[in-house]
């Protein structure tokens, strides 16, 4: 962004193409905690535009959505069962309290 400022593109708004806590090495809790802070940052700042989670389901891959499987990323807001986990919670609280403004 300050590169952006001092070449004349301070005008521009930027899009987080994706962004996500892991639970691979982080509680379910403080995956909530970190999206919880995270959302409350990316809503003050202007010249942030959109951002995108990564993602919404139990990342699925050919190695399965399991925590402790090979090939687990764990960054999404439900389990591979597809029950919700703290952060879903959040993000949903966060969601709605943008599209109420």
């Amino acid at each position: 962004r300050n590169i952006m400022v001092s070449n004349g593109d301070g005008d521009k708004k930027i899009w987080l193409g994706e962004w996500a806590i892991s639970t691979k090495d982080v509680s379910e809790q403080t995956q909530a905690d970190l999206i919880g802070q995270g959302l409350s940052y990316l809503s003050t700042v202007p010249w942030i535009e959109a951002a995108f989670y990564h993602n919404y389901e139990c990342d699925v891959n050919i190695y399965g959505c399991s925590p402790g499987s090979n090939g687990y990323l764990g960054m999404g807001l439900l389990r591979g069962d597809n029950s919700e986990k703290p952060s879903y919670g959040v993000f949903k609280n966060a969601v709605s309290a943008c599209s109420a403004q």
